[in-house]
Order: C-alpha cells, then structure tokens, then sequence
C-alpha cells in the first residue's frame, strides 16, 4: 500500500497490515447555547488510534514523529551569521575546483551583496570580490579551502544534488533559521499570506521540510514544472 501525505510530496510503501496511528475526522455542532457564548457552531472530533494501512481512507488524519527536534552543536562554525551565508550559497552559489566560493545576485540587491561582503569579511578575513558584472546580474567570490570542503562535504556539489546532511540536520534551532532564511533571500519569496522556496534538487526541499516541522512550522512540497530546456540571452539553461 503507498500512502500519500497531504503535506508530503513523496509516498511511503507499506505492508497490508502495518499500523498507522491516525483517525476519521467526525463533524460536531454545538449547540445554539455554546455558539451565543463565542464557540464555533461546528467543530470536529479526532480520535486517533492505530489502524491497519489497508483502511486508510482519503480525508483520514495521520500523526507522525516530528523529525530533528534535538539539539547538537557544531564543532566549527559557531557563528548564527556563518549559516546565513551558507544558505545564501545554496540558493544561488557554487564551489569552484580551486575551493572559491562564488555567489550570484541581482544587481538591485545591494543589502544581501553588503551582508554577505560583512560576513565574508568578519569570519574568514578575506575581501568579497565582484568578479563578473553582467548588468543586471553581479558575481562575487572569495576563497577558503576549509570552507569549501566544509561546504561540498555537508551540502553537495551542483545544483541538482544540494541537500543536508543527516548529521548537520541537529544542528542549533537558531542556525537552521539563519540557514533557511538565507535561502528563502535568494531562492524563496514572501507573499500576504505564504513564504515560497524553489529548488531543482528534491533532496533539498526534503531537508529543508524536515527543519520547518522541527520549527512547528507546518509546509507542503509540489512540483513547479517539468525539466526543460529555455533560451535566455540566446543560451540554454
């Protein structure tokens, strides 16, 4: 049996007989006493218990661990600002063969280019250089073979293949926030009523839901679009 979460995107293979702790939502109503006092006139009553997976029904609850709610600190990187920036590099960075790590931005972002600059500065002592300029479009870099390695190591090579690593997933509530809202800097945006992340890498978004539920922040994964090729300034990306 494959079940299917509502919030998750993947689904999870079962034998017949496995326990699933879950219920069937059974609708109320108050009555008309309870609602002049400020109660809602309909309410709902979730009694959970195990049942097998072959009765699961659509609209059925289902209760599962809350993943990573642990602490463990880091035994380098200490600093809040330090996971910013890594998240910034996972949304619009990369790591070079020479351990340089080069970042893109718009060129209107001048606050996030600051930031990163101060943080590159303060922490690894080396200047934040602007080594393209496209126009609209600005590349900056800096280099620091610890870094780099600590970066590829934890986090992945290439856009396609960035996730976090299981034993950086316990890492201190305060750095995977500043990790998370350095990506949602580059690769998310907020609207009235949601913030929204994208990523080609699957694995990626995985990890990073993993983290808001640690957080209590409840959040769904779907597909944006299918693999394909576009033109942009007459190259393919």
């Amino acid at each position: 049996y494959k079940v299917k979460l509502a919030s998750i995107y993947d689904t999870t293979t079962f034998s017949k007989e496995h326990p699933i702790y879950s219920c069937t939502p059974k609708r109320r109503y108050n009555n008309y006493r309870k609602v002049k006092t400020g109660l809602p006139e309909r309410y709902y009553d979730y009694d959970f218990q195990f049942n097998k997976v072959s009765e699961l029904k659509v609209g059925d609850y289902v209760k599962t661990p809350i993943p990573y709610r642990c602490e463990m600190d880091m035994n380098e990187y200490k600093e809040t600002d330090i996971w910013y920036l890594i998240g910034v590099i996972l949304g619009d960075g990369w790591i070079e063969k020479d351990y340089s790590i080069h970042i893109a931005f718009n060129a209107k972002e001048t606050y996030l280019i600051d930031r990163c600059g101060y943080i590159v500065n303060k922490y690894f002592d080396r200047r934040f250089t602007k080594s393209k300029d496209k126009g609209t479009c600005y590349e900056y870099s800096f280099c620091n073979k610890k870094f780099a390695l600590f970066f590829n190591e934890n986090f992945g090579k290439y856009a396609g293949f960035k996730h976090i690593e299981e034993k950086v997933k316990k890492i201190p509530f305060a750095y995977r926030k500043n990790l998370i809202l350095g990506y949602i800097d580059t690769d998310g945006c907020v609207t009235r009523n949601s913030i929204n992340i994208v990523s080609i890498s699957k694995r990626l978004l995985n990890d990073i839901q993993d983290w808001f539920f640690s957080l209590g922040i409840v959040s769904s994964i779907k597909k944006l679009r299918d693999e394909e090729i576009q033109i942009i300034r007459n190259a393919e990306v």
